[in-house]
């Protein structure tokens, strides 16, 4: 409100003289000139909202951004932020929309208020610059990227650009296109790691990977047929370097008899080829350098037998699952060259009955294996579903190499460990999901990992906990068992409560608490949050932070989430 409000339709603007903003009524803040664009105005130059933030790392600072309206096609905004304690960020995000895409490029600057070059940055100055875009390069083709580069590890999370759990920079260009069957990516990669015990080994080039994958039209001794080509070149530092050139071809045929038995008899051809230098074997301690070839033949059968019955009002199927896999006992050492991307196995019930269960191309499942289980599904008429899963897999004959390549996994005894899976979706509003594997000895609980969602009436919750046992042959060296949950309630029709917490059980800390207090209404919306993050890594410590968010709706595009999944993104988590 104010003593004087003048609307220049001409000039599209509103004018407010001696103007207050009330909250409940009560003047809040009073301001002797305001001046706003009307409603017909959708970009205009000028400031837009501050921010306040207090923490103990910064300590207070205030964000004035100002939004250049250049064209209809292109802007700039300029966002200076003052800190009180680590001088003042400078930040530009530049947006372009071309007619065939789209990118922008955001900066980032600050120079060290005391001229100390003992920084991680090493440097006065430190920044960081990313740009993300995408371009169509025809109807099927597209040309994109999305990169990023610091001067040092811990600037963007220092100054709360990123979220200080972030462990990794990953940059990408690439070139894409799927058209009927057939697909082709070709990507160029920059990685590297942000945690203070990474090493130089992190900091990688994939220059290039090339993907191709086509699926033939017409039906091949009644399968499907389908190629796969991959090829990867990766450079890091001091580490291995490696080109590989792998090519696939699949078939499989499903066939239903009269009584309902599911038979899927399926093969694979698979060739690779590797080119590599400055790599040592670790099975011997002898350099492995120069070209190898491997080859693996796969023939198998997927036989399933589901058992169908209605009782009332739920439809339960119980099916019986059963896959054998005959592949040559050893197809060479695969230890003699490098595991670049099939790191990163979890053995669970969603590849229990994958043909191969190693995460990428690097390693291959060698040998006879037998996968069993059964999986039982109740269907509800309201729409309620519950699918629980269990199983195990056996090596038969030959070389397992998950002993050698995953020791730890779950797969590197001839009997591997159990696996289950529990999916429950109960309403709409409740959902429950449960993962686990049993040591096929012992028994004993290997991993777990538990999620759930739910909601009812005013109230909002996500809650998941992890627990995973030691694995060092995985790099998994310590047991982890942590709790995160999220949550929001609905006060009345304009106040909100939110609050989510991160545990870390082994240890008994804290990694993140925080909780807010939201209110909204027609007008305008007035967050108020505080936060705690145990993080240490070089300059960053554990932190507090005491935020204030205050947006007008009527002040140009303005967004606003009121689920507690939404505003997990409006959290510093």
């Amino acid at each position: 409100r104010a003593s004087k409000i003048i609307h220049r339709k001409d000039e599209a603007t509103i004018t407010y003289r001696n103007a207050f903003f009330d909250f409940y009524g009560v003047p809040v803040i009073w301001v002797p000139y305001f001046q706003m664009a009307d409603p017909t105005v959708k970009r205009k130059s000028g400031f837009l909202i501050p921010t306040y933030t207090n923490d103990s790392q910064l300590g207070s600072t205030v964000t004035v951004p100002y939004y250049f309206a250049l064209s209809d096609n292109y802007d700039f905004t300029f966002a200076p932020t003052y800190t009180e304690k680590a001088g003042t960020l400078l930040q530009g995000q530049w947006r372009h929309q071309l007619a065939n895409g789209a990118y922008n490029l955001n900066l980032y600057g600050v120079f060290n208020p005391q001229g100390d070059p003992a920084t991680p940055a090493g440097e006065d100055f430190r920044g960081s610059l990313d740009s993300l875009g995408k371009f169509a390069l025809d109807p099927y083709f597209a040309l994109g990227w999305n990169v990023q580069a610091d001067t040092d590890d811990t600037f963007r999370r220092f100054y709360n650009i990123d979220n200080k759990f972030k462990t990794d920079r990953v940059s990408q260009v690439y070139v894409e296109g799927l058209h009927d069957r057939n697909y082709f990516s070709t990507r160029l990669y920059n990685t590297g790691g942000l945690e203070l015990y990474d090493t130089p080994v992190s900091e990688a080039w994939v220059l290039p990977v090339v993907d191709y994958d086509y699926i033939v039209n017409q039906p091949i001794m009644g399968g499907e047929l389908s190629f796969n080509s991959n090829l990867t070149s990766l450079t890091s530092h001091g580490a291995p370097d490696s080109t590989r050139l792998t090519s696939e071809v699949n078939w499989r045929r499903q066939m239903i008899d009269g009584i309902g038995q599911v038979y899927t008899p399926f093969a694979q051809l698979r060739g690779d080829v590797y080119d590599v230098s400055n790599f040592t074997d670790p099975s011997n301690n002898l350099p492995s350098n120069g070209t190898t070839a491997l080859g693996n033949a796969v023939a198998g059968i997927d036989y399933r037998y589901p058992f169908v019955a209605t009782t009332g009002t739920i439809t339960h199927v119980l099916e019986p699952i059963g896959q054998i896999i005959a592949r040559p006992n050893s197809i060479g050492n695969q230890q003699a060259i490098p595991n670049e991307d099939a790191n990163s196995l979890v053995f669970d019930d969603t590849l229990l009955f994958d043909i191969d269960k190693f995460s990428g191309y690097d390693r291959i499942e060698t040998g006879t294996r037998a996968n069993v289980g059964a999986q039982y599904t109740a269907q509800f008429y309201s729409g309620a579903y519950a699918r629980a899963v269990f199983g195990e897999s056996y090596q038969l004959a030959g070389t397992n190499e998950f002993a050698l390549s995953a020791p730890g996994s779950g797969l590197d005894t001839d009997r591997s460990d159990y696996v289950s899976g529990l999916y429950i979706q109960a309403t709409t509003n409740l959902s429950v999901s449960g993962q686990t594997r049993f040591d096929q000895a012992s028994w004993e609980i290997r991993r777990t990992d538990l999620g759930t969602t739910a909601q009812y009436g005013p109230a909002q919750l996500r809650m998941d906990y992890a627990d995973v046992k030691n694995a060092p042959g995985l790099g998994q060296g310590n047991t982890q068992q942590e709790i995160y949950t999220i949550g929001s309630l609905a006060l009345t029709d304009t106040w909100s409560l939110i609050g989510n917490a991160r545990f870390d059980l082994e240890l008994s800390r804290w990694v993140q608490d925080g909780v807010g207090v939201q209110y909204q209404n027609d007008c305008f919306t007035l967050g108020v949050t505080y936060l705690e993050t145990n993080v240490k890594d070089l300059d960053i410590q554990p932190d507090t932070t005491f935020m204030v968010n205050f947006s007008l709706k009527d002040l140009g595009s303005y967004s606003f989430k009121t689920n507690a999944f939404g505003l997990a993104g409006d959290l510093p988590y």
